[in-house]
């Protein structure tokens, strides 16, 4: 998938901002606020990350994409609690990384 869980914060309210302003896919997601846990993972060197959210200072990746050979993974986190999944920005994200691993990009 691209990363390893390898521990999260505690449940608490963080914002998930966009780590490119020109993105073709995600483009035009504006930055949000979840009250979720933040996972952290070991990662990858080829995913390519396309929205973070602050821990310890440091931006952790939130949403990625990587491609396997012919594969496509999107990889969206958070999403522990109910009502993350149902803020309007996660259902978009969650639509458009649907359309991006289909193909109908």
């Amino acid at each position: 998938m691209g990363g390893r869980f390898s521990g999260h914060g505690p449940v608490e309210a963080f914002d998930i901002r966009p780590a490119s302003a020109e993105n073709e896919v995600w483009g035009g997601i504006e930055p949000f606020t979840v009250e979720d846990e933040l996972y952290l993972h070991d990662l990858q060197p080829d995913i390519q990350v396309h929205f973070t959210a602050q821990y310890d200072g440091e931006a952790q990746p939130m949403v990625w994409t990587r491609t396997l050979g012919n594969g496509r993974v999107c990889y969206v986190c958070p999403g522990h609690h109910a009502e993350t999944m149902k803020q309007p920005e996660m259902e978009e994200i969650l639509k458009r990384g649907l359309k991006w691993v289909c193909g109908a990009d």
